[in-house]
């Protein structure tokens, strides 16, 4: 079985939600590398990439293990188990935060490139539906089927069918719930809607 990679809602013990601190690419042209492709970067990165935190968000109270963006990010935690089961297809790259004096508990971040694709939606058992979306619209499933023997053997990968979804195998994702990993929430495939 495969979960889709998410973040967790965030919520405080009255109750009331609260977010997760934006952090983002301080230079825009390192935003232009492939990253959501599912491809090994032509050239990556030679240098260290620089980030910011958005500081002035009042909601914001914690950082996400895992980032999605412009940049994807990974904490070293969140990499720490992957690396322990032998994820292989994931490159990573070096990281700073510019304004790290300014935000107390910034964790250690990785930029990521998952290397591997892999078209795992069963059409003929899933429910999809047509939206809107720019000039030609965008395919939107309501109920996704997975064929788990067309990944059989990876425990992270993107999605061949929408490259900015990442799927994570069963083992992977207990691991991060073991390991405490509370900002990430894993959505059964059949219960994801996107």
């Amino acid at each position: 079985m495969f979960y889709v990679l998410w973040r967790a809602p965030v919520v405080a013990e009255d109750g009331e939600p609260y977010g997760y601190f934006h952090v983002h690419a301080e230079n825009l042209e390192d935003t232009e590398w492939p990253w959501e492709q599912g491809g090994r970067l032509p050239s990556p990165p030679d240098k260290v990439l620089r980030l910011r935190v958005q500081t002035d968000d009042q909601d914001a109270r914690v950082f996400a293990d895992y980032v999605f963006g412009s940049i994807p990010l990974v904490s070293e935690r969140l990499r720490r188990v992957w690396d322990s089961f032998g994820v292989s297809n994931v490159e990573y790259f070096a990281t700073q935060v510019s304004n790290r004096d300014q935000a107390v508990g910034v964790p250690c971040y990785f930029a990521f490139n998952i290397v591997g694709k892999v078209g795992v939606v069963d059409e003929s058992a899933s429910s999809v539906e047509m939206r809107p979306f720019g000039g030609s619209g965008a395919t939107m499933y309501k109920r996704m089927a997975v064929d788990a023997q067309a990944a059989v053997g990876l425990d992270v990968f993107r999605m061949a069918e929408n490259t900015g979804t990442i799927l994570v195998s069963e083992r992977v994702a207990q691991a991060c719930i073991d390991a405490g990993l509370d900002t990430l929430k894993f959505v059964p495939t059949d219960k994801w809607q996107h």
